[in-house]
């Protein structure tokens, strides 16, 4: 603005100076009254000048700090995508481990479903053995029974086995060591039995009595 100003002045000066040429005036005051002006325009000229060389310098620094902001983000972008690509890895390998996790959720979940079958299989079989002893105990409890009540005839038995083996000996013993005429005294009715065979006798019967006699089994 200043430039066209000064550019608008300097035709405006030669036209005073022509008038004053016209009109009266030595040429010498004329000439130095135009190098007066032109000076003047130099001096605005050069403060335009600076003004815009000031304004240039601004501008480039400021365009200086424009390139450097832009650089500061390209670094700052530079170090984002680094940290998204590492984000990125991350996150793939998070992905790879759930899979993986998922693989071994959905094997587990088979492998569960398959021992609950198994678990209720065995708790059907488990339910029939259960039944099953419940029956051979019912079965044992009746031959412990019959076991308990044949004992007590077993011992009835045996008490009377003892019983008739005592009587036997008893008998035996009141012919044992007696001879022939002790019988024939006693108005026994082997009268016609010698002392030997009588003897023979009484030792066959004592035979007889040992072997008919109950003897516990040995456990």
């Amino acid at each position: 603005m200043m430039l066209a100003t000064r550019h608008r002045t300097i035709p405006a000066a030669l036209l005073c100076l022509a008038v004053l040429a016209g009109l009266a005036g030595p040429a010498a005051a004329q000439e130095e009254s135009d190098v007066g002006k032109l000076r003047d325009a130099l001096r605005r000229a050069t403060v335009d000048l600076r003004t815009a060389q000031n304004q240039a310098n601004s501008l480039q620094s400021q365009l200086s700090q424009a390139q450097q902001t832009i650089a500061t983000r390209d670094a700052e972008a530079k170090q984002l995508r680094t940290q998204i690509g590492q984000v990125q890895g991350r996150l793939d390998a998070a992905t790879e481990k759930a899979d993986g996790l998922q693989t071994e959720l959905d094997t587990a979940a088979k492998t569960l479903e398959t021992t609950q079958g198994e678990l209720d299989q065995t708790r059907r079989s488990l339910g029939r053995t259960q039944g099953q002893l419940h029956d051979t105990e019912g079965r044992r409890a009746t031959a412990q029974a019959g076991l308990d009540q044949t004992s007590g005839f077993l011992k009835a038995c045996q008490a009377s086995n003892d019983q008739l083996y005592k009587v036997g000996r008893e008998v035996l013993a009141a012919y044992d060591g007696k001879d022939l005429g002790d019988v024939l005294t006693q108005n026994e009715p082997f009268t016609q039995l010698k002392s030997v065979e009588m003897e023979n006798i009484i030792q066959d019967l004592q035979d007889k009595l040992t072997d008919a006699r109950y003897r516990t089994p040995s456990k």
